[in-house]
């Protein structure tokens, strides 16, 4: 069952959560306030920034390409000198597929595509985002925490990481799906911030749903690449350099005793 007490509401950002109160598969729960994940930053109001440097956050692991992060800069939160009083991460590359603006631009003509397409970037998510995911879950093992992490609309890049470090924790598949599947809560804000990419005269805005949404189909998609593809989600860890070493950390740091 889907747990709406761990969104933190804020004006200008949305999808904002904490990953803390799952429990692990030893019975024990995941640490709240230590991991939140977001949509992008960029539209945090003042009273937004109060209420999230509230939570003590000390790295931001930004998932978004260079070209999405240029257009929508996120609004910091710091000192009276303007000063970040924590980390900003991400990693340098030009082009993701899970850039909701640029596919929607891309297959404005073949909204039929749209559903497979996103099923496709589910399988391929995993190692197009090898380089930050590998590095967001090293901040983590370190112990740099909290740490928030976010892309764009929070649900994509932002859902598989999610859904991964879940997995290291030993949360069980159910309860990942469940917390992946309440960014359908955001549906409808998604649908207005996208839509001025992909509405076009005659098309009903029903057609870029699968874009918008988040589905069951497309977790499951990213699971069954990583067993095919990487003989399982621990062998996936290994090869983007998050090692049992590193996970044993993680769930050191993120488990409660």
């Amino acid at each position: 069952m889907q747990d709406h007490t761990r969104i933190i509401v804020l004006e200008g950002v949305l999808n904002f959560r904490d990953l803390g109160g799952y429990k692990a598969a030893d019975g024990r729960l995941v640490r709240k306030g230590q991991i939140f994940r977001s949509a992008e930053l960029s539209g945090l109001t003042d009273a937004d920034l109060a209420a999230v440097e509230a939570l003590g956050i000390k790295a931001v692991f930004d998932l978004r390409s260079n070209e999405e992060r240029a257009a929508r800069p996120s609004r910091p939160w710091g000192d009276a000198w303007g000063e970040a009083s924590y980390r900003l991460l991400s990693h340098d590359y030009s082009h993701s597929g899970a850039n909701l603006g640029a596919m929607i631009r891309d297959l404005a003509d073949a909204p039929d595509r749209l559903y497979q397409r996103m099923v496709t970037l589910y399988t391929s998510l995993p190692w197009e985002q090898a380089q930050p995911f590998g590095m967001a879950l090293r901040e983590i093992a370190g112990g740099h925490l909290p740490l928030l992490f976010h892309c764009a609309a929070g649900k994509d890049r932002t859902g598989a990481l999610a859904a991964l470090l879940l997995t290291i924790l030993g949360v069980d598949r159910e309860t990942i799906l469940d917390d992946y599947l309440l960014t359908q809560h955001f549906f409808e804000r998604n649908r207005k911030r996208f839509l001025r990419y992909g509405s076009r005269e005659g098309v009903d805005d029903a057609v870029w749903d699968p874009v918008l949404r988040v589905e069951e189909s497309y977790l499951a998609a990213m699971f069954t690449a990583l067993d095919a593809h990487a003989g399982g989600v621990n062998a996936y860890f290994d090869e983007i350099g998050v090692n049992e070493a590193a996970r044993e950390a993680i769930r050191g740091h993120l488990l409660e005793a």
